[in-house]
Formats: structure tokens, sequence, C-alpha cells
């Protein structure tokens, strides 16, 4: 099998209306082929591996600050990281991968359908999607999102719906961030 290539020309960074925290930076593709190249070559498992569900229900009380996702830890392997206050902490530098998904269980309606998800790191936005929530699909999800880390650094996940208080997302294991320390 051959090492994995892409075109680095992604349809979504081409449209001027995508805004430029939702598009993949040159740099950030090229380090996501550099990790899975070298990976797959060396035929490396994750070192180190963190799922935390969705801890209780929690809604959006604002339509401007992003609310955080509370979380309980559902498996891990390796010991690089520790869940402590719903954030997600590194104790030694590292490369992660993160994929996340909010299952929404109330408050969307045809006034709101959409909701942003996001990854925090430190507190600071690292990276957001802002995901449609079409009547019978419940689902916000981001995933592929490479971060450089250093000890005591921490994620968390957050979302936003801009126009609409009352966002509820569930507290289930359908609510989920996966990280995977894979340098």
């Amino acid at each position: 099998m051959a090492l994995i290539t892409y075109t680095d020309k992604v349809t979504m960074n081409e449209n001027a209306s995508v805004p430029a925290i939702n598009k993949v930076r040159a740099a950030d593709m090229n380090e996501i082929k550099n990790v899975v190249n070298e990976n797959y070559s060396e035929q490396i498992a994750p070192i180190s591996t963190m799922m935390c569900n969705g801890a209780s229900n929690t809604s959006s009380t604002s339509t401007t600050v992003y609310t955080q996702v509370p979380l309980t830890n559902s498996f891990s392997t390796g010991s690089n990281f520790t869940l402590n206050n719903n954030k997600i902490y590194v104790t030694s530098a590292c490369t992660i991968l993160i994929s996340a998904q909010l299952y929404i269980t109330g408050g969307i309606s045809a006034a709101s359908n959409a909701v942003t998800i996001a990854i925090r790191k430190n507190g600071t936005l690292y990276k957001r999607a802002l995901c449609p929530i079409p009547n019978n699909y419940r689902m916000a999800q981001i995933s592929g999102i490479l971060i450089s880390m250093n000890a005591g650094d921490y994620i968390d996940l957050a979302f936003l719906s801009g126009d609409k208080t009352g966002i509820t997302v569930s507290g289930s294991g359908d609510t989920f961030i996966t990280v995977e320390q894979i340098k």
C-alpha cells in the first residue's frame, strides 16, 4: 500500500465565504501529511488515548459566549492525559489529534438551525466548525484537529448558538471528544 498523499488545495479553502478560522492552513496540512505518512510507514499506534463522554446535559446561556461541555472519562490508554474540571490536560509535550461530536437534544428550531462546535486550547478558541442542524439530524462534529501541546496545556470542548440560548447538548456517549497523542 502506498503512503497517503493528497492535494494541498481543498475546496473549502477556495471558498471565499468560509471564515479563515475554519480553513485548513497549508502548514497544518503538511504536518498532518508528515505525521500520517511517518506513522503509517512505521506502523505506530497512538502513544496515548483518552475518550471522554458528555457527563450531563448542558444548555447554552449566551449567544456570544461559548458553553463548556461537561465531560467524564470513558477510557484512556497510556499516561499522558488527565481530566480535571472538564478539561483534558497533557502531562508532557506532544502533538495530539482530536475528534469531537455533540448530540443536540433540545432547543433547535427553524430560527436556530446551526451550532458552532469548538476546541479550545488553554481557554482560547483554537478551531471551530459551524454545523447546520436540520430537524432530523442533531449531530455537530469536528475532526482531524492537530495541536502541538506543552506539558500542562489543556483542551476543552465547547459550543455556541449565535442566535438562541437554550440549545441543549446531551450528557451521554453520543456527545464525546477523543484525544490521541500521535507524536
